[in-house]
C-alpha cells in the first residue's frame, strides 16, 4: 500500500523560505524540515516520493518568477507539487503550462455541481483536456454521488476522492476494511 503525505503550503511559509536560500528552514510546522538540500520528515513518510505540497492558485500567481522557481527547486528533491483550488483565483491558462507541477486539484466548487450544472461539466472536462495535453494529473475531491463519478469516468481525471468511496475512518477501521 503507498501512504502519501499532503502538506499545504502558505504564502508566509513561501515568503520564508525565499528570504533565507541556503539555510535549514521549516515548510511545515509539524512535518518537514528543509536542510540544505535534503527533506526530512518528523514521521514515517520519509521519503519525498511520498510528499505533494499543494500550492493554492491565488499564491501561486502572486509573483509567477519567484514562485516558478521556488516550485522547480522543491520539485528537485523528488516532491510532487499540486495546484489547489484550480478555478477559483485570477490565473491565466497558461499559468499551468508555465508553472511546474504534477497535479491539478479542481476546486470544490465545481465538483459539487457536475451533474446539476453544465458550465461545472464543462469546465472540469476542459482543465482535464489541458492538464493531459501537459502532462498533468487532475485530482477531484467531495465525489458523493454515482452520477458524478458517471461523468468524471469519461474525462481524463486520474485521481479521484470523497464519500462516494468512504466515509473517514479510524486508522484501525481502515486496516479491517482495506488491509
Amino acid at each position: 500500500m503507498k501512504l502519501e503525505k499532503k502538506i499545504s503550503l502558505h504564502a508566509f511559509e513561501v515568503e520564508y523560505i525565499d528570504q533565507r536560500e541556503a539555510k535549514p528552514r521549516t515548510l511545515h510546522r509539524e512535518s518537514i524540515v528543509l536542510d540544505g538540500g535534503r527533506m526530512n520528515t518528523l514521521d514515517h513518510l520519509n521519503q519525498t516520493k511520498n510528499l505533494t505540497l499543494e500550492v493554492t492558485e491565488s499564491l501561486a500567481i502572486n509573483d509567477m518568477n519567484r514562485m516558478t522557481k521556488i516550485l522547480a527547486d522543491i520539485k528537485k528533491l523528488g516532491v510532487r507539487v499540486a495546484l489547489d483550488d484550480f478555478g477559483t483565483g485570477y490565473s491565466s491558462l497558461n499559468h499551468i503550462r508555465e508553472m511546474p507541477i504534477d497535479v491539478i486539484k479542481i476546486d470544490r466548487c465545481f465538483i459539487i455541481d457536475i451533474g446539476k450544472d453544465d458550465f461545472s461539466n464543462a469546465f472540469v472536462k476542459m482543465v482535464a483536456e489541458l492538464a493531459s495535453a501537459i502532462d498533468v494529473n487532475v485530482f477531484v475531491e467531495l465525489l458523493e454521488t454515482k452520477e458524478q463519478l458517471d461523468i468524471l469516468m469519461g474525462s481524463k481525471i486520474q485521481l479521484i476522492q470523497g464519500f462516494y468511496f468512504g466515509r473517514p475512518m479510524t486508522a484501525r477501521e481502515f486496516e479491517e476494511k482495506y488491509l
